[in-house]
């Protein structure tokens, strides 16, 4: 299994359109094959930051996902919404000993 988490900060005055365009993604990916979860955390006081959540069956799944047109459209809708380079962390659990995770910027 394969989990993403990325941090996003987006622009104040594009955090709505971000929102929108990330719930339209997550509901499209949700019916993807091989994926297991994906979940949109924002705080409730109006803050500008998103969690994303996804878990994923295996690297198939994964690259499956980032080809998908709904991905695209999402990568679209979302340009020039985001203040500074989202960080995400990658954990990789396919030895049942426990994820290996690397974290990355941009």
């Amino acid at each position: 299994m394969i989990t993403h988490t990325v941090h996003v900060i987006t622009k104040p005055s594009e955090h709505g359109r971000f929102l929108a365009a990330a719930r339209a993604l997550r509901d499209a990916s949700v019916g993807e094959e091989g994926n297991i979860e994906y979940s949109l955390w924002a705080p409730l006081d109006g803050g500008s930051e998103v969690l994303v959540v996804e878990r994923w069956r295996d690297q198939a799944a994964v690259e499956a996902h980032h080809a998908a047109a709904h991905m695209a459209a999402f990568r679209a809708a979302v340009k020039g919404a985001v203040a500074v380079a989202p960080t995400s962390t990658r954990a990789v659990d396919d030895s049942g000993s426990g994820p290996a995770v690397a974290q990355q910027k941009g």
